[in-house]
Formats: C-alpha cells, structure tokens, sequence
C-alpha cells in the first residue's frame, strides 16, 4: 500500500494509484495520482524556499483525495430528484474537505 494508498481509497482496486514525492529539505512536497476518467498531480511549497512541516504524503496526498473526490462525486449523499452538481456545491458549502 505505501504512502499513495491511503489517499486512494474509496475506489475498487486497482483503478486508483498515486505516487508521492519529497524534495531534500523538505522544500517541496507532491503526489500524482489517477483514477480512469481524470489525472492529477498536486505540489506543495513555498514561495521563499522555505522548508515545508511534512512530506508528500502528509501534505500533497490529502489535497489530492479531496479534489479527486469532488471531481468524481465520490461519498457525496445526494437527495432523490437532485442532480450531482447542484449535491456538490452543497457539499462543499457545508465545509467538508473528504468524506
């Protein structure tokens, strides 16, 4: 599993995989990850250069899962009659980062 499966999950096996990424010093922090329909890579870091206070995986790796999750609609409870986006947009006011 590694540091890319916890952001992965939610997704049947094997259609969501992700790699993160650390830079010396801790500067700059990533994860790229896909599910079939959609591709996303996510970087962290500062504009001074400055050393970031976690890695890839603590810091890229849930930005990523949040987007991907929203992009796809996953754990999102909709109402019957009420479309996926107008669900979305609820969700999301309703502060949730993930599900």
């Amino acid at each position: 599993e590694g540091t890319g499966g916890a952001p992965t999950k939610g997704w049947p096996a094997g259609a969501a995989a992700g790699k993160t990424g650390t830079s010396d010093d801790y500067r700059d922090a990533w994860f790229a990850g896909y599910v079939p329909q959609l591709t996303c890579v996510v970087w962290v870091g500062r504009d001074d250069n400055s050393s970031l206070p976690g890695t890839g995986a603590t810091l890229a790796a849930p930005v990523w899962a949040s987007f991907m999750r929203a992009a796809q609609g996953v754990g999102i409870q909709t109402e019957k009659g009420m479309s996926k986006r107008r669900a979305r947009a609820r969700w999301r006011t309703q502060g949730n980062e993930e599900d």
